[in-house]
């Protein structure tokens, strides 16, 4: 089998499921000088200046972390030739992607695409979730099998949405597997021929996700038999996200609702605004929700409780974003490039600064994930991890 190993472009919701490199070694923003440039800006000035303000630290040295988590160089954690490949699907690309760590462990999903040459086009193929000890070693399988989105990671468990990869069943499934590893638990069962439209999401209680029917809600302990999910609105959402005690989802052309938690059936929808068309990479960011705006050349954010949309320009080398992260300080943005280099760059959380980290072949986006103190991240040589204090750039 002729195999291709890359990293996933944006497609689909079944096809997504389908970085940084340093960090400033002096940046000190005292909250004097902070304070005199608050008072130099509007209201949504204010709020994201006091972002900057509440995330800021001061780093005086480039030290890895000393735990051995990473280093101040890229380190390879999985090399790109051992990601796994599908049997008997003739060419395929296999791409990873959908990276998320907790405190010992870097959680990513392979993808895999069956091709039939140029003209033939492809599809998606059963791909798998791995995870990898963070000071590295041998990647452990998770679950496999399916087409899968994004892992969610709670204390105890690993929550994942699962497409059918079959065109003859075309149901979809959430289960959760025990962190440390084990048979996973069925969490709900769509009905035949439904499909997910994102992946799932949880407030810790329960599990929220979108599917044919709308936005849906179950009991995140599940039990022995499949629950019937609550549906809280008849909308087909194309993100969805959980900030505090409200539940934000993203219609394809770019409306913003929320629903007030817990979940009840047919919930009072508030609309919160209106931004660009296909939202993607919904996270907090500080109090606020942000999300990027397909062809928006921006980052967007909005007060939860309510306001309106505020629209953050992103700058010119990294305006065509595939993946973003927001580590508490700063954002980290894995940019399409200008067709034969990629950039993994580092914006402030208010937008005031930008830095290029690296660049990288521009053979497909990658995935990036963050923790305290390092920086992971994918492109098709495989998946590497770096301390966020290290002083770039790096060229792959």
């Amino acid at each position: 089998m002729d195999t291709l190993s890359t990293v996933p472009m944006r497609m689909s919701s079944r096809g997504q499921n389908g970085w940084m490199l340093g960090r400033m070694v002096s940046r000190v923003c005292t909250v004097l000088l902070c304070f005199s440039v608050l008072c130099s800006c509007g209201s949504d000035g204010l709020r994201l200046r006091a972002l900057a303000v509440d995330a800021a630290q001061e780093v005086t040295s480039a030290e890895a972390p000393p735990d051995g988590r990473c280093g101040l160089t890229p380190r390879l954690l999985v090399g790109a030739s051992t990601f796994p490949v599908p049997a008997d699907t003739g060419k395929a690309l296999v791409t990873a992607g959908a990276l998320v760590a907790n405190a010992s462990d870097l959680y990513y999903v392979i993808s895999a695409f069956g091709c039939h040459g140029q003209q033939g086009g492809c599809w998606s193929l059963a791909g798998s979730v791995l995870r990898v000890p963070l000071r590295g070693g041998q990647p452990t399988l998770v679950a496999s099998g399916f087409i899968f989105h994004k892992p969610v990671l709670t204390e105890t468990s690993v929550i994942l949405g699962e497409d059918n990869a079959s065109v003859i069943d075309d149901s979809s499934a959430i289960v959760s597997i025990p962190i440390e590893g084990g048979a996973p638990t069925t969490i709900v069962t769509l009905a035949n021929n439904d499909s997910l439209t994102t992946g799932p999401v949880t407030d810790g209680t329960y599990v929220y996700f979108a599917d044919q029917s709308g936005i849906e809600a179950v009991p995140l302990a599940g039990g022995s038999t499949s629950p019937a999910p609550v549906t809280l609105a008849p909308s087909l959402s194309a993100a969805i996200g959980v900030f505090g005690q409200r539940l934000l989802f993203f219609l394809p052309q770019g409306d913003v609702d929320s629903v007030s938690l817990p979940p009840e059936s047919n919930s009072p929808v508030t609309t919160l605004g209106t931004s660009a068309a296909g939202p993607t990479d919904v996270m907090p960011c500080g109090a606020d929700a942000c999300w990027l705006g397909e062809g928006a050349e921006a980052m967007m954010r909005i007060d939860p409780a309510g306001g309106p949309i505020a629209v953050m320009p992103l700058p010119s080398d990294l305006a065509r974003p595939l993946n973003v992260v927001f580590d508490g300080a700063d954002f980290y943005i894995i940019d399409g490039g200008s067709g034969t280099t990629e950039r993994l760059g580092r914006m402030a959380a208010d937008g005031s600064a930008s830095v290029i980290l690296a660049t990288m072949p521009a053979d497909g986006g990658g995935s990036v994930a963050v923790d305290d103190e390092c920086v992971y991240w994918s492109n098709s040589l495989g998946i590497f991890s770096l301390a966020k204090t290290a002083e770039g750039p790096f060229a792959q």
